[in-house]
């Protein structure tokens, strides 16, 4: 079984922004901008039976759901354990409490095998999973009455925070935290056309050889149409939707972030169609694909210019 527990994004923690704003009590553009806003990353991984594909619209490498709760100032105490039983009793102590509990677990199914992030209560009886680099448990305890957390207030500041920082993040020009200069260039909108150009390369780093044998342009395509669609680790529009919203809480024009939403949303189209419709030309999509993510990063860098001018 391919082992996915160093995989840079699954190590890194779930986005679920419904999940979070469904605990905390606050809606998805107010989770996001606490963790940070946007940014992007893709990257693949050639295994020895499968070659994946990685694509993160968030703030990364920093753990996600770890900025949220932080940032939310709800009181949330966070427990890393390597200790079944402790972890249980964590559990146990906070259901009791009446609190709300975050936890990774493990659904058949689901994430490639990995944890995902869930609500425990005392009746969905999930199974705690090991989740971080460093094989431990996680929990967050959540103070509540009456079962429900008291809503933070989310200041102007935090929404035209996540807007600087994430457009600085976009336009290359932040490091990302505790990743090497080699693989930073998969970061931002430098990220973006490198991808671009990664589909049609025709050396053995581009996707006309890596995604060649169709068994693994099938796991690749879906494990990315995953990424882009679902809610565990991005989103529909590529998350761009709710930063939208988080540029005009900051005050600034979201028409532009609108529009790359779309924009996203026709490159998972494409991306569906070559998952699901074997017969379609792959040198076609990959040309097509190329056009599409080179109009995205024009449109990102030139969002993020704006929304740098409009805060400074």
């Amino acid at each position: 079984m391919t082992d996915f527990s160093q995989h840079p994004v699954t190590a890194s923690g779930n986005t679920d922004l419904a999940l979070l704003g469904a605990v905390l009590g606050i809606d998805e553009p107010a989770v996001l901008a606490l963790g940070g806003g946007i940014g992007f990353m893709a990257a693949t991984f050639n295994y020895a039976d499968i070659t994946t594909l990685t694509f993160v619209f968030r703030a990364h490498p920093v753990p996600f759901v770890d900025a949220v709760l932080e940032g939310s100032g709800v009181g949330a105490s966070v427990i890393t354990t390597t200790s079944a039983a402790k972890a249980h009793r964590e559990l146990g102590a906070a259901l009791e409490a009446g609190e709300r509990v975050l936890g990774y677990v493990l659904v058949p199914g689901e994430n490639w095998g990995e944890a995902v992030l869930r609500e425990l209560t005392a009746d969905n009886k999930l199974e705690l999973a090991k989740a971080t680099k460093k094989k431990q448990y996680w929990l967050a305890r959540i103070p509540a009455q009456d079962g429900a957390v008291k809503p933070p207030t989310i200041a102007n500041e935090t929404y035209a925070a996540a807007t600087r920082e994430s457009a600085l993040r976009m336009l290359n020009k932040t490091q990302p935290e505790g990743v090497p200069a080699s693989f930073a260039k998969n970061f931002g909108v430098s990220g973006i056309r490198k991808l671009a150009d990664a589909t049609t390369d025709g050396s053995a780093r581009g996707w006309a050889k890596l995604f060649a044998d169709p068994s693994r342009r099938a796991v690749g395509f879906e494990m990315a149409q995953k990424f882009l669609t679902g809610t565990a680790h991005g989103g529909r529009g590529g998350l761009r939707y709710q930063f939208a919203e988080i540029v005009e809480r900051s005050g600034a024009d979201p028409s532009a972030y609108r529009n790359i939403g779309a924009l996203w949303e026709e490159f998972t189209d494409l991306m569906t169609t070559a998952h699901t419709d074997p017969a379609s030309s792959y040198s076609e999509f990959l040309n097509t694909a190329r056009t599409q993510l080179h109009r995205i990063a024009d449109a990102e860098e030139a969002a993020a210019l704006a929304v740098s001018e409009a805060n400074n």
